[in-house]
């Protein structure tokens, strides 16, 4: 009997070190999604917890009702995925539920239904690409999930980049931890984007394997689908899976849903644009003659892409070309600011033809999307997001405006005129005072209807277009110029240096005179004598702005100090007061004494007049006349002007047409002598490379170029001792270890290939301790 004992506590202790324990934890990752009636039923998913897949749910956190799904083990980080759909719901009510099973079930959280009344006014969110910069999802992604929530959004679409690298489950882990809490109450809708591409497509990705979307009926796959909440009906396609055929099974089956939905409103998102002017383009998958057709020929209201970083918007477009109004043509939108690196990287380009509204400098941010009826109200607004990535610290409205459909028959007509201004409402798109109009309030109402005259500028849409008109050509900069985005000449019309009669400015990669150029003919003409990087004014340089150019601390943008001259070219003398009451100038040359009470003087000698800044130097007198901290030997020069004359002529400097190159300069690695001390590249350190029996060190620098290291691994030295302790092939393997071993014969045994010798020696031991119990029992 103790033998028994002592082999069934050796079997536990067996079990507890070979097998891994199995421990289920809470409920993780809750997320909503639609499969079906967004009205009536709500998906339900979550990773992990125990095995049972029940969702316990109702009007309270009494819950009442519960339903039991599926589950699927998809390994690695993703784990265990719970999947439960919750049928027979009330329309347009709230509900709390949580998840799990076995007493071990998640939080409270709370959902709320869609509307069955398609009257019923409803508001969603975009927001895509918040991809890491180089993995996972970005740190701002929260930020911009936080503030769509808190604008009330009833979904989020998400037009793909979730993640950097779709194919790593640990990057979906993370961007499910970077979303916890938020998609457990805003149903999240996504479309594939590039970098959520995986090796494999359809069910096999990890993609598909976390979201649970709505299957289609061309071929039973959630890359591209279709819903209906309130009065608008959605598509999603995909720009990265299921397109081996050009796109064509994808073209016809969004043909046939367009064609089949009663919905007023049709809205299209997936993740490479039609129009866009950002760094990727237009048309980058080769698609617009596929799809433009389509959404033209079933009249879709509004695109909405992502992919590149930036927000843009275009005029209505049909057969890709402008048209007048939205009932005539598709907008566009591209929004790409969910948290990956928007400005400077992905910066608007170049203005495609079309467009309407777009950021210059873009930043992190979301669009609102709010239906009432015939009226689509549409706002871009930024996100004051911080995280290590650029694009982030924006405030304020990017875009705002509104679609309003004619209708010649109104399913919601109510007939009403609350504010006695002769229109009833659908009409009247301003009636009660809270419509998603332009400016419209219960004060403005009566002033709001179709054919009301327009007051530009004034955030008022009072004729019901759907905009608010802008006054006759604005100069906003006051450099004379009006603006071109009204029909103006003045490329920038924020910036009063920018404008059809400005001067061209070598060098600043800006169009300043907006003839379509930049930095253009006459540039090369212009000249830097003091080698201070900027062109001297000058008759065959227009756009020089150096006024000394003989003076390497005389240019814009330098500081000015008192001195009596106009150091930073603004034409102003000691501007700022930089000029102190307690500054001298005991030898009346114009230059201020250097002194603790007067920091920015800069004469060397106050009781020289002769002596000072820009003073003509006297050679060989031990004099320093131009205070630049030497005297000039006759018959010498400093041609690069760095301080230090000809070494040719008694000076110190050894290379004077490179002002680089002078006594002092630091050292660095190019074969030359940058410190005028008659070595080369020394004193730059060393690298330590290889390991083992390869271990060496070399120089960080040689031949004028930075080393590196040799591999590591070294195939011409073999393992040539199994006795030695020495990584004779420097491959990380000493000895018994390496696989050369046991290939050359030297009897080692055992070899990398064979199982780890810890694992051997741990069954050795547990063996001797069998071996034990047997001899004390």
């Amino acid at each position: 009997m103790k033998m028994l004992r002592t082999s069934l506590s050796l079997g536990v202790f067996l079990a507890l070190v070979l097998i891994p324990a199995l421990a289920f934890g809470a409920p993780k990752w809750v997320r909503l999604s639609y499969t079906g009636d967004t009205a009536r039923t709500i998906t339900v998913s979550w990773n992990g917890g125990p095995t049972e897949s029940t969702v316990e749910y109702g009007p309270d956190s009494n819950y009442g009702s519960s339903t039991t799904g599926t589950s699927q083990d998809f390994g690695g980080d993703i784990g265990v995925v719970h999947e439960v759909t919750l049928i027979n719901l009330t329309p347009d009510a709230a509900y709390h539920y949580r998840v799990g099973g076995s007493g071990d079930f998640s939080s409270d959280y709370t959902f709320h239904t869609g509307p069955e009344d398609v009257c019923t006014p409803i508001s969603f969110g975009v927001a895509a690409d918040n991809r890491g910069d180089f993995s996972g999802s970005s740190a701002c992604w929260p930020q911009v999930f936080q503030a769509l929530d808190d604008a009330g959004v009833a979904f989020v679409l998400n037009t793909g980049d979730l993640v950097n690298e779709g194919k790593n489950d640990d990057e979906w882990a993370d961007f499910l931890d970077k979303s916890e809490g938020l998609i457990a109450k805003i149903p999240l809708l996504g479309s594939i984007g590039n970098h959520d591409d995986d090796d494999v497509e359809g069910d096999g990705a990890n993609y598909n394997n976390i979201f649970a979307f709505p299957r289609n009926n061309e071929n039973n796959q959630e890359d591209f689908y279709s819903f209906d909440y309130g009065n608008v009906h959605f598509a999603a396609i995909s720009t990265h899976s299921f397109k081996s055929d050009s796109f064509e099974t994808q073209r016809n089956w969004l043909a046939a849903d367009l064609a089949a939905t009663d919905r007023m409103w049709k809205i299209v998102y997936f993740h490479v644009p039609i129009y866009s002017s950002g760094s990727h383009g237009s048309n980058e998958e080769g698609h617009n003659p596929v799809f433009i057709p389509v959404f033209d020929q079933y009249h879709v209201d509004l695109v909405i892409t992502g992919h590149d970083h930036i927000y843009e918007r275009y005029h209505p477009m049909y057969n890709n070309s402008e048209v007048g109004s939205y009932d005539d043509g598709t907008c566009y939108i591209v929004s790409g600011g969910g948290g990956a690196a928007t400005d400077p990287i992905y910066a608007i380009r170049s203005k495609e033809d079309g467009l309407a509204a777009y950021d210059n400098a873009p930043k992190h941010h979301y669009v609102q999307i709010s239906v009432a009826n015939n009226i689509m109200h549409v706002k871009a607004e930024r996100v004051p997001t911080a995280c290590l990535t650029w694009g982030t610290g924006g405030t304020g409205v990017i875009d705002e405006f509104d679609i309003i459909k004619t209708l010649a028959d109104d399913p919601c007509q109510g007939g009403t005129d609350a504010d006695n201004d002769g229109y009833a409402t659908p009409i009247d798109c301003c009636d009660a005072g809270t419509e998603a109009v332009l400016g419209c309030e219960v004060a403005t109402a009566a002033t709001i209807y179709p054919g009301a005259e327009e007051t530009c500028d004034d955030g008022i849409d009072q004729n019901c277009d759907g905009q608010d008109e802008a006054c006759p050509c604005a100069d906003a900069d006051g450099d004379g110029s009006q603006d071109e985005a009204c029909g103006g000449n003045d490329c920038d019309d924020t910036d009063a240096d920018v404008n059809p009669g400005a001067i061209e400015t070598c060098g600043d990669s800006i169009d300043n005179n907006c003839d379509g150029e930049t930095d253009e003919v006459g540039c090369e003409n212009c000249v830097d004598d003091d080698n201070d990087g900027y062109s001297a004014i000058d008759v065959n340089c227009p756009s020089g702005n150096d006024c000394d150019d003989t003076n390497n601390e005389v240019s814009p943008g330098a500081t000015e100090i008192c001195n009596q001259i106009d150091d930073d070219c603004d034409n102003q003398t000691d501007a700022n007061d930089v000029c102190t009451e307690d500054c001298v100038d005991s030898d009346y040359d114009g230059h201020f004494a250097i002194s603790a009470s007067c920091p920015s003087g800069d004469d060397c000698d106050d009781s020289d007049p002769n002596s000072y800044p820009g003073a003509t130097e006297t050679c060989g007198d031990d004099i320093d006349q131009d205070c630049n901290g030497q005297d000039l030997q006759c018959g010498c020069q400093d041609a690069d002007i760095d301080g230090y004359s000809n070494a040719d002529c008694g000076g110190q400097d050894c290379d004077d047409s490179n002002k680089d190159v002078y006594p002092g300069a630091d050292e660095i690695c190019n074969n030359v002598d940058d410190d005028c001390d008659d070595q080369t590249d020394e004193d730059l350190g060393t690298l330590s490379c290889g390991f083992g029996a390869c271990a060496n060190t070399v120089p960080a620098c040689e031949g004028g170029q930075p080393n590196t290291c040799e591999p590591l691994a070294r195939p011409e030295f073999p393992e040539a001792s199994c006795s030695d302790e020495i990584d004779n092939d420097c491959d990380g393997y000493t000895d018994a270890a390496d696989d050369d071993c046991g290939s050359s014969g030297c009897g080692c045994g055992l070899t990398r290939s064979q199982p780890f010798a810890g694992t051997s020696l741990l069954i050795m031991m547990l063996f001797g301790l069998l071996l034990l119990s047997r001899k004390r029992s």
